[in-house]
């Protein structure tokens, strides 16, 4: 039985062969016995002629025209790295990839998934779709990993290049004198040779449960950083929640306590420390007296949940502060003060939202006269916005609100939009941790703004940072926290999976380089171990990345940490730039 000669195209001689009989003979699930092309080459076409055997004898024979290679992809399904991250982002389309890890970052394994007949190898031994690579040692600076795919005869090649640039070479676990189980030691703030960590869980002997303190470390004139000392609110009470966030600038300190009893009821309160030569002294408390002009001190408001400060500004955070005249609508608010003469001075309240629940001052950050103010709870999307702000002579004005909508991004669903923000020299960072690309994911997105050249009081959306998720994990929570200064850029992902111990947690780096963002490499806890959540609080000074995993469990990584024995007690890591 012979039918008319067919043009159809395949990726493979065997699919078209079986096709081309299955139509042509009734599907008999015989052997297919190709008899080899006739005519040779027709326009890049391979003509031939091929046979079923129907057994007893009878057969099917039907010719043939294989367009080999026409309309065929040799596909790439996907691609991850157990160190650092792709640059850019995995797309099938991609060819070139470049990975930065820090030099102590030795050996990695790719992990590549391809269509089905994709025959697959890397760095030259053939291996399984899915299946992850042998370890692949790395040179000092550029390491080159081929990926070769072949399917028929056609064939591609991706180039990942693995930079071993070791820009943050050390990593110190700070000594944890004194830090308690479930403190809830993390949030975090550094400047030059201090670091501040927050616990405000912590419980000092004689004192009130949740009563809070602040662990300060400083870097010695041998680099090596030590503790300098625990500072605790001198009228603590249980519940102040005392360094529930932390902001330190040369030599003034301000500590966020939103627990605080203050002004006759329980709004929260900000400390103020200032260092002389020798160590930390309290200064002054703030509080949103209702005498002020424009304040409230309001039962619940968590008057100092986040703290900012630069130069002689403060910002502070209320984010249950609720609206005039409506206790029950807690929409929140920020505050600003200066300092004039010495002294601390109410400036101006900010309340951008009265939506029900929207969590303004949840998050702030300030630089110079530019505030940034986070409100990740604005219903009725639960989508959340953040606010710019610019202050000119005493008064700050909105610029612009900014939600996802200005990545192309905004859906339906909590995502938290203004969880996190930093802003610095023309740019402002927000953080949507909650951000599901897929249904069931939490990835979570970082959105950058820049500030319009042209009439420098718009800012406009510039850039869209993901996560790298290869496994798909349900949790990352990219952009829990983000911190920004110049032109470097951190985003911590604390539940991210590391080697795959669930939500230990990651920190991304990115550079501005030319006219992008461009991520450079991830950091790591010392030792990492699920449910860490360490990236949970990022920051950096200018030779220093900082992070903490509130929940690290205490493993001896060092002699003062080695008689901590129970769970969560919190870690803080410094990673140095040789």
């Amino acid at each position: 039985m012979t039918s008319a000669i067919p043009r159809l195209r395949f990726c493979t001689r065997a699919l078209a062969l079986t096709a081309i009989l299955s139509a042509a003979c009734g599907g008999s699930g015989d052997a297919v016995v190709d008899s080899g092309p006739e005519g040779g080459n027709v326009d890049g076409s391979v003509v031939g002629d091929a046979q079923v055997d129907g057994g007893g004898g009878d057969g099917c024979r039907q010719g043939f025209v294989l367009l080999e290679g026409v309309g065929c992809e040799v596909i790439l399904e996907s691609l991850s790295v157990s160190e650092g991250m792709l640059t850019p982002a995995f797309d099938p389309a991609v060819d070139t990839y470049d990975v930065f890890v820090p030099t102590t970052v030795e050996n990695l394994t790719l992990t590549a998934t391809t269509a089905p007949g994709v025959l697959l190898s890397i760095h030259g031994l053939p291996i399984a779709s899915g299946v992850p690579s042998g370890s692949i040692d790395l040179l000092t600076g550029e390491t080159v990993v081929p990926i070769t795919l072949t399917l028929g005869s056609r064939m591609r090649a991706v180039l990942v290049r693995v930079h071993r640039d070791g820009s943050y070479l050390k990593q110190v676990p700070f000594d944890m004198v004194g830090v308690q189980a479930k403190a809830g030691y993390g949030p975090l703030s550094a400047d030059g040779n201090v670091v501040a960590i927050g616990a405000p869980q912590f419980k000092f002997d004689g004192m009130a449960a949740n009563s809070g303190a602040v662990f300060i470390y400083r870097k010695a004139s041998d680099g090596q950083w030590y503790p300098d000392g625990v500072l605790l609110d001198p009228a603590a009470k249980a519940n102040d929640r005392f360094g529930s966030s932390v902001a330190v600038r040369g030599n003034t300190l301000v500590v966020g306590a939103p627990g605080k009893f203050a002004a006759g009821n329980w709004g929260g309160a900000v400390l103020v420390f200032e260092h002389d030569t020798i160590q930390w002294n309290y200064e002054t408390t703030i509080v949103p007296l209702k005498s002020a002009a424009g304040q409230d001190a309001i039962f619940g408001g968590q008057f100092g949940q986040s703290v900012a400060l630069d130069g002689t500004t403060i910002a502070v955070g209320a984010p249950r502060y609720p609206t005039p005249g409506d206790a029950a609508n807690r929409s929140g608010a920020a505050y600003l003060y200066v300092k004039s003469g010495g002294a601390w001075s109410f400036q101006q309240r900010l309340r951008p939202s009265s939506t029900v629940g929207a969590q303004v001052g949840e998050s702030v950050a300030l630089h110079g006269d530019d505030l940034a103010v986070g409100a990740p709870g604005v219903r009725p999307d639960v989508i959340g916005k953040a606010y710019a702000y610019h202050r000119t002579g005493a008064v700050w004005d909105l610029e612009r609100t900014l939600d996802a909508s200005q990545g192309a991004q905004l859906e339906d669903g909590t995502a938290g939009f203004g969880s996190s923000v930093a802003v610095s020299n023309g740019y402002l960072a927000v953080g949507e941790p909650w951000r599901s690309r897929i249904e069931g994911r939490l990835d979570g997105i970082v959105y950058m703004y820049r500030r319009d050249a042209a009439t420098s009081d718009v800012w406009n959306f510039f850039q869209k940072m993901l996560p790298s998720n290869p496994l798909n994990e349900t949790e990352v929570l990219f952009g829990s926290a983000v911190f920004l200064r110049d032109k470097d850029l951190l985003i911590g992902a604390p539940s991210q999976n590391v080697s795959g111990l669930e939500e230990a947690g990651l920190v991304y780096r990115y550079e501005l380089r030319a006219t992008a963002w461009t991520p450079v490499e991830t950091f790591r806890s010392f030792a990492p171990d699920a449910q860490d959540h360490f990236g949970a609080f990022v920051a950096a000074t200018d030779d220093d990345v900082v992070a903490t995993a509130p929940n690290e469990d205490a493993k001896g990584q060092n002699a003062f940490q080695n008689i901590f024995l129970s769970a969560n007690y919190g870690a803080g890591y410094v990673f140095e730039r040789p």
